[in-house]
């Protein structure tokens, strides 16, 4: 991601539909303090996956901060 200079450490594993889920932490850039990330990578068919980031608000709710899908 080069749309932050934000570090993120994360870990995961796969779940029971395939798709890797990881979470992590991270640096809001707006706020300045950490912030819990998730991110799942789910294939969809053979030549394409997609890569979605949730992070969370200040009250803890999570929301879609980005999705890729990706096409070989």
């Amino acid at each position: 991601d080069s749309a932050s200079t934000a570090v993120l450490v994360a870990s995961g594993q796969r779940d029971a539909t395939g798709a890797i889920v990881f979470t992590g932490q991270m640096e809001c850039p707006i706020m300045k303090k950490p912030m819990n990330v998730r991110e799942v990578m789910t294939p969809v068919r053979d030549r394409r996956f997609t890569y979605e980031m949730f992070g969370s608000d200040p009250n803890g709710k999570e929301f879609k901060m980005l999705e890729v899908v990706y096409t070989r």
